[in-house]
Order: structure tokens, then sequence, then C-alpha cells
């Protein structure tokens, strides 16, 4: 069967996530629904990269997942939203209980709709099924070599805005396609420090959560300016290790960390 080893990683991921949709409709934990959206994450790195092995575009094919995924963020924010409060010890019963209603209906109307999620990515997964080719060594190793270029000219210069947020998406790309990629035989991938890039992206993501947290208390509905000046100080810190972690990236990044990284390939 042509495409085999793609079609199982694929599966993998797929199961766990329809697994975690399942889970959410009957725990409502809030654990199963962030699973879900990683695993719809892992997925879209794997349809970017078996992209460029054929002619269908996979990414179209997928867009009902992320339909879906983009229902899960509503609820996800709203809880988030709570849990900072509670962070940043800024209770307020009228807030949060406007907060906590809000939580509880998008939960209802998302659980409520969990067999048309499960017909749109069971519909999702038929066509990408028919439509995935197997991976061509040489379109994999131009897929991690202009992803790279890409990191590591912004990373020359590095501006903390939503290009560095990019720059973060594309570093989970690759981590996210190693193992899968790893398979295609010649030529081989370029060795990667797994272990460095999966610090900086954790790094890149915690400044991009702060930032996202900055605007949302510097917002009419928390106007809470004094938050948002102790999350800047935060980001400040952050933005400190990152300068000092991108310097000398291509270097870093291309150089493997052996036992850390296959580590990091089998999660």
């Amino acid at each position: 069967m042509k495409a085999k080893k793609e079609r199982e990683y694929i599966e993998k991921y797929w199961k766990e996530m329809g697994r975690r949709l399942d889970a959410f409709q009957h725990s409502h934990d809030q654990a199963d629904l962030h699973q879900f959206r990683v695993n719809v994450k892992k997925l879209k790195s794997a349809i970017l990269l078996l992209q460029g092995s054929g002619k269908k575009s996979l990414i179209k094919r997928f867009r009902p997942v992320k339909g879906v995924f983009r229902k899960a963020g509503e609820v996800r924010d709203v809880y988030i939203h709570l849990q900072l409060s509670k962070r940043y010890h800024l209770e307020n019963p009228q807030t949060d209980g406007e907060q906590q209603k809000s939580l509880k209906k998008l939960t209802h109307d998302f659980c409520a709709h969990t067999n048309k999620h499960r017909k749109k990515l069971k519909k999702a997964r038929k066509k990408i099924d028919k439509a995935v080719r197997p991976l061509d060594a040489q379109t994999v190793l131009q897929f991690y070599k202009n992803n790279l270029h890409e990191i590591a000219a912004f990373l020359s210069h590095p501006v903390f805005n939503e290009q560095l947020h990019d720059s973060h998406k594309k570093m989970k790309y690759l981590l996210h396609n190693y193992k899968l990629a790893g398979q295609t035989g010649k030529p081989e991938l370029p060795p990667l420090h797994l272990a460095y890039l999966d610090k900086l992206q954790e790094l890149i993501g915690e400044w991009h959560d702060n930032v996202l947290s900055i605007d949302l208390f510097n917002s009419p509905a928390f106007n809470n300016p004094a938050v948002a000046d102790r999350i800047k100080e935060q980001n400040g810190a952050l933005q400190s290790k990152i300068l000092e972690q991108v310097k000398g990236f291509e270097e870093k990044a291309e150089k493997s960390g052996k036992e850390v990284d296959r580590k990091i390939t089998e999660e």
C-alpha cells in the first residue's frame, strides 16, 4: 500500500485526537480539550510536510479539522481567563460568575455538537487518506532546510513581534515531524539539536502567552494595567533569555543532542 508509513503516522495522532474529543464530551475535563488541540497541531505539522509530496491540497482537506480546533479554542480561552484571574489573585465574584456562565454555555454547546464534529473529522480523514503520497526524501530535506533558513534569518536580528511567534510555529513543525521525516532515507536530514529547539520554542511560547495576557489585562473586561505591567516586567526577563538563546542559532540548532533528542522524537 502506498504511503503506508505516512498513513500510520496520521492514524496515530488522529485516533488520539478523536479519543480526546470523546473524552471531553463525557468529562468536561480541560486537560482532554487541551490534548485534543495539541494533537490537531501535530497533525497540521504533518500535513504541511506531506503537502510537498503530492499534487492534491492536503491543507484544504484539513480545514474542517481546524474549524473544530477553533471552536475548542473558544472554550479554552474562557477557561484560561479564569485561571489568570486566580493566578494574579484578581477573583471578582461578578466577573468570575459571568465567565463561569460563559464557560458552562460554551462547553455545553461544543459537547452538544460532538457527533457533528466527529463526522467532520471522519470525512476529512477519508479525503486526506486518498490524497496522501509517500514522502520524498529530497522534498523533506528541502522542507527542513527552508524552515531552518527562515528561522535563522529572522533570529539573526530578532524582533519581539508576531514574526517571532511565526518562528516558534516553524520550530514546532520541525520538532513534530522529525521522526516521520527521518523515515525517508537518503538524503539524510541535517542532525538537529532537538532539545535546544524544544527549549527555545518553550521560551518563545511563554513570551507570546504573556503578550496575550498583557493585552487581556489592558482590555476593558479586566482593566488592570498594574497586573499588565507586572507581566511586562516578567516578559522583559524572558526576552533577555531568548536573546541569549538565539545567539548562533544555526550552529546550535544543527548539532545533535543525542539521547535527549531521541527522547523528544518518541513523545
